[in-house]
């Protein structure tokens, strides 16, 4: 993690309750990945439980306009290994994705549990 993700960890802050873009109600927080932090939500418009990626201010360059654009070339991919993105937005000044929320062991904890993967589980 680069010294700014380190700098803007915690810069959304959203608690288990708190209705965020006026749609996603705050479960938990999942954690923090590359590009923002994570949070399981109830979309409340949708009626289904998502996860809700906050992106660091300033992330790599990210706008609106570039979240369209992958947006849409990601819908036209199919495959099990491909995580499902259903939307993305604006709020507070803060850019967020909305994908499928995938149950199960992070990586990380993977890892920390059984060490180094071996080259078919990797693949």
């Amino acid at each position: 993690m680069s010294g700014e993700q380190k700098r803007v960890l915690g810069f959304c802050n959203l608690g288990a309750g708190e209705l965020f873009a006026g749609r996603f109600r705050i479960l938990r927080s999942i954690g923090h990945g590359g590009a923002g932090e994570v949070y399981q939500a109830h979309d409340e418009f949708a009626d289904r439980t998502v996860a809700v990626e906050v992106l660091f201010p300033g992330s790599g360059g990210m706008t609106l306009e570039r979240l369209r654009r992958e947006l849409r070339l990601v819908r036209e991919l199919s495959h099990p290994g491909i995580l499902r993105i259903h939307d993305i937005g604006a709020a507070d000044g803060l850019l967020y994705l909305v994908s499928e929320l995938l149950e199960g062991e992070s990586l990380k904890a993977r890892l920390q549990r059984r060490g180094r993967l071996d080259s078919r589980e990797a693949v």
